[in-house]
């Protein structure tokens, strides 16, 4: 019967979006929307009113473009009120506001729709918003996965599989827009390429003229061809720096350089774990003693025992996971974000081992 509900939902809100014809970009209703619904609700009606995710160009982008400047700065604009309402969203699932299983699947199938339609624009925006979908995502697959009777993870990791696919396919279309030259990408390891190319013709520029500048006071001073590989530097951003913090910067790393995001990984490690020994083992082994160097957890030496011989050391990942899960404080980057450098009484106990992670 649970499942039934939530695939009543996925038939309301994931089969809708294969359409592709949508009757424009009423900007005014979309905000209002977002303003007053609940994430689940404003996907549903997303499709209802038939509202189109607006192309969201990078500021950078459009302070270099001609045009239609007040429409675009309005685009972004309501980008950043989408992204503010998942942050909402996420506040609220960590909080206790989906306490169920079946809650908790609506969320899921909520955020793999609004990817969908978030991605029918291949601006910057649309990639960051549409990772920032994708993360979430795993993060509450990864606690519904905890319940080790619990029978839909297969059928969530293969919609959200199709999802990091669709995200390596928009990235490579923003790049494609945003980036002043011609050039056409046809994989992620090509853009990363040519990204890391451009990165190093930056250095190599600097120290040719002597300039010990970094950030957007280097990108004032270089030529044309080069200012799309440099980004803003990370100590401009305010704290904690969120996707919604950068959102008026120029981060095109966070899409695919350095800063992409770990938690799919380490979630996928988990799934794996789950999959192969078919248990989180809950009792340390007999041969494991307090202030071991290398497993440093019991769980982490629970973990190794049941993975054996075999090949790969994926389960201290899954260890990892497995405690930060149980302790409720496995979140994703922004939250974990949040949680730093918002110094409550609530997390302050917990900070050390939060940074750790």
């Amino acid at each position: 019967m649970r499942f039934n509900c939530t695939r009543i939902y996925l038939a309301l809100v994931l089969v809708v979006f294969q359409q592709n014809s949508y009757a424009g970009e009423p900007l005014d209703e979309y905000e209002t929307r977002l303003q007053k619904l609940s994430l689940p609700e404003f996907v549903v009606v997303v499709k209802k009113l038939d509202l189109q995710m607006p192309k969201i160009q990078s500021k950078w982008k459009l302070e270099r473009s001609k045009g239609h400047a007040d429409a675009e700065i309005r685009k972004r604009l309501i980008g950043k009120l989408l992204m503010d309402k998942i942050l909402e969203e996420a506040n609220r699932y960590y909080n206790g506001g989906y306490c169920d299983a079946i809650s908790s699947e609506i969320l899921i199938c909520a955020l793999i729709a609004l990817s969908k339609h978030i991605r029918q624009g291949d601006g910057y925006g649309n990639v960051i918003l549409h990772k920032r979908c994708e993360e979430l995502a795993y993060v509450i697959l990864a606690y519904l996965a905890k319940d080790i009777e619990y029978p839909h993870v297969k059928h969530f990791e293969m919609l959200l599989t199709d999802i990091s696919n669709e995200s390596d396919d928009l990235a490579m279309r923003m790049y494609e827009s945003e980036c002043p030259l011609t050039i056409k990408v046809r994989s992620n390891q090509m853009l990363r390429s040519d990204w890391e190319k451009g990165v190093a013709a930056i250095d190599d520029w600097r120290k040719n003229n002597g300039i010990n500048l970094y950030g957007s006071k280097l990108r004032a001073e270089l030529p044309d061809d080069l200012k799309f590989y440099c980004d803003d530097e990370i100590s401009e951003l305010p704290t904690p720096r969120t996707s919604s913090s950068m959102w008026e910067g120029k981060y095109h790393s966070y899409v695919f350089g350095s800063m992409q995001s770990k938690v799919e990984i380490d979630v996928s490690k988990y799934l794996v774990f789950r999959k192969t020994i078919g248990e989180f083992p809950a009792v340390s082994p007999s041969w494991w003693k307090e202030g071991d160097q290398f497993f440093d957890t019991p769980v982490k030496a629970a973990f190794y025992d049941k993975w054996g011989t075999r090949k790969g050391n994926l389960y201290a990942t899954a260890a990892l996971v497995h405690t930060k899960v149980s302790d409720g404080q496995f979140w994703d980057r922004d939250t974990l974000q949040v949680r730093i450098f918002t110094k409550t009484d609530k997390n302050k106990t917990s900070l050390k081992s939060i940074i750790n992670f």
